[in-house]
């Protein structure tokens, strides 16, 4: 086994990450776990301001699926279609959000709203994905982004004249 720390942690199931390591022990002639434990990922050699951009879910959803038909609308699905008669259907790029449902499409296992729903469903999974992730930092500002426009401009100029750091609480 060429990386048994990173083998441990990585899922059985997660290939991504499993040929990531994979490529680098034999790229590099070291393992990846041995790159990660050197830098630690834990230096924070730069104070920063992290300003969250928040919207409240309904607004979200309305907005992504506001998103979702416009893109329809400009031709996302001809653009699928058109990438599908020269790459490869199961090319990574064709499982992102939106593409995949989209294929689906193309291909025939969807109907054009059902795709359009699914798309929206799946945009809305994600953000909610990166919403918990983002909520897990406690470094970061939560703001409105246009409600709290003034307030965003306001904090970052004093921050970066000053250091001076904001209340975490929304306005």
């Amino acid at each position: 086994m060429l990386d048994p720390a990173s083998a441990a942690r990585i899922a059985p199931r997660d290939a991504v990450r499993s040929v990531r390591a994979l490529e680098v022990a034999l790229t590099t002639g070291r393992r990846l776990s041995e790159w990660q434990a050197a830098h630690g990922f834990r230096d924070a050699p730069y104070d920063a301001l992290v300003i969250g951009l928040d919207r409240p879910a309904d607004e979200l959803a309305t907005r992504i699926e506001a998103r979702a038909r416009a893109m329809m609308a400009a031709g996302l699905l001809d653009e699928v279609r058109a990438l599908g008669a020269w790459v490869p259907t199961d090319a990574p790029a064709f499982r992102a959000v939106g593409y995949r449902e989209m294929l689906a499409c193309a291909t025939g296992e969807l109907d054009v709203e059902a795709a359009l729903a699914a798309m929206v469903r799946a945009t809305r999974r994600f953000a909610k994905r990166q919403r918990t992730w983002f909520r897990a930092e406690a470094a970061v500002v939560w703001r409105h982004p246009e409600l709290d426009r003034t307030r965003i401009v306001t904090e970052a100029a004093a921050f970066l004249s000053g250091g001076a750091r904001p209340d975490a609480a929304p306005a």
